[in-house]
């Protein structure tokens, strides 16, 4: 049995590779970050806190729901996983359109997922209690966390609940200065400073301009400045944003007992924090000295908003306190934060970029509002065309078309009567809701401001749609388990984009007639890393402008 499985697991790897390229053969190139995501898992490998599952046990356990790409039987299922790694969103839209009322379930190489997909069963899995559906041990297994980010990452996230406070709705508006100072210094050093005079055009990688400009924005808020802007540090954050996703998508094809040794050879995780500590000691240090007085930062002046490395420090107990461990979470927080926000707004640069009309429609809006409120987070709020633009980009290409995804811990019953036993793996189809008509009314279609309201009306923070449709925009989850960052990503994009569409023009390259492609690898929604987009300083810039 266990030569069968290696031998069904190099076929099923071989396979994929031929269709990944087949695909998108420039894509190849960078598949040691995302094309392995989806790969299955050795049958005999798998494992969780929970009882262990398999195609087999999962026929019997799951026999009565029904399936959706494959037939249920265990022999057919691999036939159904390869289907679902090449046509995850076809799969889900025929689940969705035949049983959205209620759960179907769809192969992977070594079990079966449930899949919800109607607004009762996502209310469901959102309402269930950690105890019972579980959100941090489904994310454990799906990123490998305690072999990528540590074993005190998966057993105590004692950052998430941080997050979740420092920016929250209320909160996040504390950081607006700091941010926005980051993100017009970064984008002074990305693109203006490559710039010529004149109205030349410069070639540039929007994932590789994303990821500049979020990671400092977010560190500057993180552990402040001078070193948000120290390339080193920044270049440590990156590579270990992307190391994390490539180690965990490697390392959960091997066996259990293997995961330690496997996890060493390939990731290189202590060396970052090794060189990452040495970066963080003398800000670690000096917020130590002031860690007991509550009104005071480390300069002796009064603290004006929720510091977030401080709270990380009060939180800290016992060797969490150690610098190896603050600079692992430190990481962790960076890996949050870098790689979601990073995916979106670089699909929303490849928009921008596609299609000319929506800059000058964004720059008109951002230089109204900014004309009456300057810039501040109230300007920020009333921009609803740069919201939609943005919740657009997220509807039609979500980070996955499977998300939200929970692992059974005890014996679950949804409300349509369905159980699931424990062990069993959840996840909401996100793509088939996203697109639904009765949700969007052009559900296929890119339609950035069909759902605007005006700006000068009151200040709306979500488009007519979704106060209409709760529960219909799923790219930030939904429920108790929603993004704890969502609040800082969403504010951080709609600053970014702000400022970029005032200050440059955006176009594809001659060569290019229409936005690049996304890369489907299973349900993992990728932006095309090869893409590139040409920018020049806009022409003609007014005063307000240039006080932003």
């Amino acid at each position: 049995m266990r030569d069968s499985t290696y031998a069904v697991r190099f076929f099923a790897i071989k396979i994929c590779s031929i269709a990944v390229k087949r695909k998108n053969p420039s894509a190849c190139s960078y598949n040691d970050v995302f094309t392995v995501i989806r790969y299955p898992r050795y049958l005999n490998g798998y494992h969780r806190k929970t009882p262990s599952s398999d195609s087999i046990t999962d026929y019997l356990n799951l026999r009565h729901v029904p399936p959706c790409g494959a037939a249920g039987l265990p022999i057919f299922s691999l036939v159904g996983a390869f289907r679902f790694l090449l046509n995850a969103t076809t799969i889900l839209q025929e689940g969705y359109n035949n049983m959205r009322d209620h759960p179907f379930k769809i192969a992977h190489f070594t079990r079966w997922i449930v899949v919800v997909s109607s607004r009762e069963l996502i209310d469901d899995v959102c309402r269930a209690p950690e105890d019972i559906l579980s959100f941090q041990e489904a994310t454990n297994e799906l990123l490998q966390i305690p072999y990528t980010l540590g074993a005190t990452i998966a057993q105590n996230p004692y950052h998430i609940p941080i997050i979740r406070y420092a920016f929250n709705q209320k909160n996040v508006l504390e950081v607006f200065d700091e941010m926005s100072d980051e993100v017009a210094a970064a984008i002074d050093d990305t693109l203006l400073g490559k710039m010529n005079e004149g109205d030349s055009w410069i070639s540039v990688s929007p994932l590789d301009v994303a990821m500049s400009i979020i990671g400092r924005a977010s560190n500057r808020v993180f552990v402040g400045l001078p070193l948000c802007r120290n390339h080193e540090y920044l270049e440590i954050c990156k590579q270990f944003t992307i190391d994390v996703v490539t180690a965990g998508a490697i390392i959960e094809k091997f066996p259990r007992f293997m995961r330690p040794y496997v996890s060493k050879l390939f990731f290189r995780m202590h060396s970052s924090i090794s060189k990452i500590s040495s970066l963080l000691e003398p800000v670690i240090a000096d917020k130590m000295q002031f860690l007991d007085d509550v009104n005071v930062d480390i300069d002796g002046k009064p603290v004006a908003r929720k510091d977030f490395l401080r709270l990380l420090l009060q939180a800290a107990q016992g060797d969490e306190r150690s610098l190896s461990s603050l600079s692992r979470r430190i990481l962790t927080t960076n890996f949050v934060s870098m790689h979601t926000t990073s995916m979106t707004f670089t699909q929303a640069l490849l928009h921008l970029s596609a299609n000319a009309e929506y800059v000058i429609t964004l720059r008109e809006e951002v230089e109204a509002v900014t004309a009456m409120h300057k810039w501040t987070p109230e300007a920020l709020k009333r921009m609803t065309r740069v919201e939609s633009f943005l919740k657009e980009t997220q509807r039609l290409n979500p980070l996955g078309a499977l998300l939200m995804q929970r692992i059974v811990r005890k014996p679950f019953t949804f409300s349509d009567g369905t159980s699931v036993p424990v062990g069993t793996t959840v996840g909401v189809a996100v793509t088939p809701v996203h697109r639904d008509p009765e949700n969007y009314a052009a559900s296929d279609e890119f339609a950035p401001f069909g759902s605007t309201v005006d700006t000068t009306a009151k200040a709306s923070t979500a488009t007519d749609t979704e106060r209409r449709k709760p529960g219909t925009f799923l790219s930030f989850g939904y429920g108790r388990h929603a993004c704890p960052g969502r609040f800082f990503a969403a504010m951080e994009m709609k600053m970014m984009t702000a400022q970029l569409v005032t200050l440059f023009d955006f176009r594809l390259p001659d060569n290019v007639s229409r936005r690049p492609d996304n890369i489907w690898i299973g349900s993992t929604c990728i932006p095309d890393p090869k893409a590139k987009v040409l920018v020049r300083r806009r022409a003609f810039q007014s005063q307000n402008d240039l006080d932003m």
